[in-house]
Formats: C-alpha cells, sequence, structure tokens
C-alpha cells in the first residue's frame, strides 16, 4: 500500500503546511539527520526533522516538526539520553493543501517523563528559534541534567564478564 510521506515546512508569512517529500510501502519512516553539535563531552545533540506518514497526519492533531536527540556517544556505542520536541498542535481539521492553524510546543522528554518547557503561537524565524533551544541545551542546568542521565545510564549498563574464546584451526 502507497503511504504519502510529509514534513512540515515553515512560512513565516502564512504559517505551516504539509509538503509531499514522496511516498512509501513501508509502515514507518525514518527521520531527516539535519545537524550535529557538542553540549558536553562525550554528549552531543541531533537534529532531526520529523518525516509524517499521511495516515499519521489525520489520525493526530499534535504534529512533530523537529526534535533534538540528546545522546550519548563513546567509540563503539551510541545512547539517546533525552529528546526535545518541537511539535506543531493544529486547532482545525488537517487539510494537506492549505495552511494550518495552531501552536508550537517544546517538550522535554526523559526517564519516560514528558514536561512542556514552551508553548508559543507564533514564531517568525525558525532558525532562530532551533538556535535558542540549542542554547537552551547548553545551560549550565541542562548540562547537569544530561551528566547526571549519562552517569545513570552507565550505571544501569553492566558490563558482560566472559572469557573470549580461542580460536583452533585444523588444516
Amino acid at each position: 500500500m502507497k503511504n504519502n510521506v510529509y514534513h512540515l515546512v515553515f512560512k513565516s508569512e502564512n504559517g505551516i503546511k504539509l509538503k509531499n517529500i514522496g511516498y512509501t510501502e513501508k509502515d514507518i519512516v525514518s527521520d531527516e539527520f539535519l545537524e550535529r553539535y557538542r553540549i558536553i563531552n562525550e554528549i552531543n545533540g541531533e537534529i532531526m526533522r520529523c518525516n509524517l506518514l499521511e495516515d499519521f497526519i489525520h489520525k493526530n492533531k499534535r504534529l512533530p516538526f523537529y526534535y533534538i536527540d540528546i545522546v550519548k556517544e563513546t567509540k563503539t556505542t551510541q545512547q539517546t539520553l533525552a529528546r526535545i520536541f518541537i511539535y506543531y498542535d493544529v486547532s482545525e481539521d488537517i487539510k494537506i493543501e492549505t495552511y494550518l492553524k495552531g501552536k508550537f510546543v517544546v517538550e522535554l522528554d526523559y526517564e519516560g517523563t514528558t514536561k512542556i518547557l514552551e508553548e508559543v503561537d507564533e514564531i517568525k524565524n525558525m532558525r532562530r528559534f532551533l538556535d535558542k533551544i540549542i542554547e537552551f541545551t547548553q545551560t549550565k542546568e541542562m548540562k547537569e541534567i544530561f551528566t547526571e542521565l549519562k552517569i545513570k545510564n552507565k550505571e544501569e549498563i553492566k558490563p558482560i564478564n566472559y572469557e573470549t574464546p580461542k580460536v583452533n584451526y585444523s588444516f
């Protein structure tokens, strides 16, 4: 079954519109990586643009626009510690071809809990808005939270103690 894929497009003069970026035969679609930035040692932010399936759009009034993955990275692993979502809460019936009315909601999601950080009716410049959220992730308070999450997650992941098997070749 063909499923159209969209992402939200910010048009400051008119608001938000859904843009068709293709279609998929699958029930799930990957989001688009935009950029990575350093928060503190081993912890980075990754900005992602959400790709939405048409079925999802018609079933939900809260549409994910962007999110920032707060990621602990080592040489061999990558682990998401938290996410900051930027949603667009649509206040009327969704019509694919028209501009949508609603408000922006910024939400922090970590350890299975969510907290609304901000609700905004209008944004003049999406890049500046993203930059403000990036600055927020780099505040002393947020760095402390991310460090605590990193330590807590490290304690939960216990190393597996095993003996490396010996390889025997028989020719």
